[in-house]
């Protein structure tokens, strides 16, 4: 099993046991067949890693399926696994076949802002509209907390009566004294982030 930290929704692995043999249910002389009054169940009791023989924390295991859900890349590392099969008559069985991959967290997107709701202004307010995207700003999906090298471009109309700031990447100031600046402007945000060698953009 290969999986990521912070994967979402989690990965799971679905652990084969032991089923019996149904031409063994047939077996002559009657006195050595089960004639249907054998247990015959396996279940998946337990997985512990090798090295700590526990299951580590960010690991569960129901019904057999095994979920990896770890949330920090400190966990990142191959693990050896071994598992412990209940039998009806034979004990506990077990047998080292699981493996997990657990590797760096990876960004799937980068989410943008949400639409700003307050873009009205007067022409002649007494203090300039202030449209600020900085919360939440770019998310990364999942959230693995990388730096990246973003480039932010914003697309204002020729002549609009917007200004970018300069402190504030995500921020924009709309002021007039014009009356010609009475309509309605578009205006985009786009981000070219620069993660694992490879740049991509979102707007």
């Amino acid at each position: 099993m290969t999986t990521t930290v912070k994967k979402n929704p989690a990965d799971t692995l679905t652990i084969s046991h032991g089923t019996v043999n149904a031409d063994s249910l047939l077996a002559t002389p009657q006195i050595r067949s089960c004639q249907g009054t054998c247990s015959t169940t396996t279940t998946i009791a337990a997985i512990v890693d090798k090295t700590t023989d526990a299951i580590p924390s960010f690991m569960t295991l129901e019904n057999g399926v095994l979920t990896v859900d770890a949330q920090t890349n400190t966990l990142v590392r191959t693990y050896e696994m071994k598992v412990t099969m209940t039998t009806p008559n034979s004990g506990d069985q077990i047998f080292e076949t699981v493996k997990v991959i657990l590797d760096l967290c990876v960004i799937v997107s980068l989410d943008p802002p949400t639409d700003p709701t307050d873009t009205s202004y007067l022409i002649f307010a007494t203090s300039p509209l202030v449209i600020d995207l900085s919360s939440p700003g770019f998310q990364q999906v999942p959230s693995c907390g990388y730096y990246l090298v973003e480039t932010f471009t914003w697309t204002i109309p020729e002549g609009a009566p917007i200004t970018e700031s300069n402190s504030n990447r995500y921020e924009l100031t709309v002021d007039s004294t014009t009356p010609d600046h009475d309509a309605t402007y578009s205006v985009t945000l786009s981000l070219s982030a620069l993660y694992a060698t490879l740049v991509t953009t979102y707007t």
